[in-house]
C-alpha cells in the first residue's frame, strides 16, 4: 500500500514537473527568447499558485459541506458536477487577486527578475514547493486533512504576496539609492571636466601670449618662413581643437539629464583621445524618456558608444556620428561609425551565440544590449552596414 501511494505520488509529481518545464520552454521559444526562461516560469508558477491557493480553500470546504448536509445519493453528483463549476470560481478568484497585484508583479519582473535572477529562482522554488504539497495532499503520500491543506494554501497565498512585495520594495530602494549615488558622481565628473577645461584654457592663454611674442618677433624680422611655421604647427591645430571642444560642450548642453550628459562627455573625450572624430547632432533641448530606467539608458548608450569607438579606432579615417532627438511621439537615438570592414556581417550580429558575438567589434556587449532592450517592448532596434560604415538606430515609441 505504501509502495502504491509512493509510486502514485512520484508519477503525479513527475507529470506536473514535466508539464511546467515543457510549457515554459514552449513559451520561451515561441517568444523567440525575447523573455528570459526565469521570467516565463515565474508568471506560470504565480498563475498556477494563486489558482491552487484558491482551490485549497474552496475545494475541501465545498466537499465537506456537501457530504455533511446531503446523503451519498445526492452528495456524489453534487461533488462531481459542482467541482467543475467550482473550478470556474477559482479561476475568477485567482484572476481577481493577480489583477490587483498587476503593478507589483510588473515591478518585480523589472527589478528582481531582470537584475537579481538568483533571488527570483529562490522565489520560484518557493512557489514550486506548494505544488509539491498539493501533490502530497491529493496522493495522501503524507496524511493531511482538508483543514490542514486549506490553512497551508492560505498561508502560502499570504506569504507569496508578502515575499514579492518586500523583495521588490527592498531592491527598488536599493536601485534608487544607486541612482542617487550615480547622479552625484555624474555631477562631480561633469564639474571636474568643466574645471579641467577651464584650467586648460588658462594655460592655453598663458602659452598663447608667449606664442604671440614669438610671432611678433618673426614679423618684425620679416621672417615669413617662421611665421608660416608657427601658424601651421600651433595656431591652426589649436583652433581646430578649441572648435571641437566648444561644439561638443554646446551640443551636450541640450541634454537635460546630468547622468547621460556626463556619460556622453566621457565617451566623446575617450574617442577624441583615440584619434576618432566625433560629430554630434542634438539641435534642440531633449529630456530622455522616463519610461526607461536611467541605469538602463546609461548602459544602452555606453554599449553603443564602446562598440563604435572600438570599430572606428581600427578604421582608416575613424569617425563617429551621434544623434539624439524627438520625432513626434518618438525619441530617436542614432550612432554610426566608420569601419575597417566594407560591410559588417549583420546576420552574425543577430545570432545569440556568445562565441560569435566576440568575433567582431560590434558584437561586444550586443548580447547585453538585446537583454536590456527586451525589457521594453516599445523600443525598436535597427542596424545597417554599407561602404565601410555601420549604423544603429534605437527608436523609443512613447505612445
Amino acid at each position: 500500500m505504501t509502495f502504491s501511494i509512493s509510486s502514485m505520488f512520484a508519477r503525479s509529481l513527475g507529470g506536473l514537473a514535466l508539464l511546467i518545464i515543457v510549457y515554459s520552454l514552449i513559451c520561451y521559444f515561441f517568444f523567440n527568447q525575447k523573455y528570459t526562461y526565469n521570467k516565463i516560469l515565474f508568471f506560470l508558477l504565480i498563475g498556477l499558485g494563486y489558482f491552487y491557493y484558491a482551490t485549497s480553500l474552496t475545494g475541501p470546504s465545498y466537499i465537506s459541506l456537501v457530504t455533511h448536509y446531503f446523503s451519498s445519493k445526492y452528495s456524489v453528483p453534487l461533488i462531481n458536477y459542482g467541482t467543475n463549476f467550482l473550478l470556474l470560481i477559482n479561476f475568477g478568484i485567482g484572476y481577481f487577486i493577480l489583477s490587483k497585484m498587476k503593478s507589483l508583479l510588473q515591478q518585480y519582473a523589472k527589478v528582481v527578475i531582470s537584475f537579481h535572477p538568483i533571488v527570483s529562482w529562490i522565489v520560484n522554488l518557493f512557489l514550486i514547493s506548494f505544488l509539491v504539497l498539493r501533490n502530497i495532499y491529493h496522493t495522501q503520500f503524507l496524511k493531511m486533512n482538508n483543514l490542514q491543506y486549506g490553512l497551508i494554501g492560505l498561508i502560502y497565498g499570504i506569504l507569496t504576496y508578502l515575499i514579492i512585495k518586500y523583495i521588490t520594495r527592498y531592491f527598488l530602494y536599493q536601485q534608487r539609492s544607486i541612482n542617487l549615488e550615480n547622479e552625484m558622481n555624474s555631477l562631480q565628473v561633469y564639474t571636474s571636466h568643466v574645471e579641467e577645461m577651464y584650467d586648460n584654457l588658462r594655460l592655453f592663454r598663458h602659452d598663447y601670449k608667449n606664442l604671440l611674442l614669438s610671432l611678433d618677433d618673426a614679423i618684425k624680422r620679416r621672417d615669413i618662413d617662421q611665421v608660416e611655421s608657427i601658424f601651421n604647427r600651433v595656431i591652426l591645430p589649436t583652433n581646430t581643437k578649441i572648435d571641437t571642444q566648444n561644439t561638443v560642450l554646446s551640443k551636450l548642453s541640450q541634454v537635460q539629464s546630468l547622468e547621460i550628459k556626463s556619460l556622453l562627455f566621457d565617451k566623446i573625450t575617450l574617442a577624441l583621445k583615440k584619434g576618432v572624430k566625433v560629430n554630434l547632432e542634438i539641435e534642440k533641448p531633449i529630456t530622455p524618456t522616463t519610461k526607461i530606467d536611467t541605469i538602463d539608458m546609461l548602459r544602452i548608450i555606453s554599449i553603443l558608444f564602446d562598440n563604435a569607438i572600438n570599430a572606428a579606432a581600427k578604421a582608416k579615417d575613424g569617425e563617429i556620428n551621434f544623434a539624439f532627438f524627438d520625432d513626434k511621439n518618438n525619441q530617436i537615438l542614432i550612432i554610426g561609425n566608420t569601419t575597417d570592414e566594407e560591410n559588417v556581417d549583420l546576420q552574425r550580429l543577430t545570432k545569440q551565440s556568445s562565441r560569435i558575438l566576440t568575433l567582431a567589434s560590434h558584437g561586444l556587449g550586443l548580447r547585453n544590449l538585446r537583454q536590456l532592450l527586451s525589457r521594453y517592448p516599445f523600443i525598436e532596434n535597427r542596424f545597417d552596414s554599407n561602404d565601410h560604415y555601420f549604423e544603429q538606430v534605437i527608436i523609443f515609441h512613447l505612445s
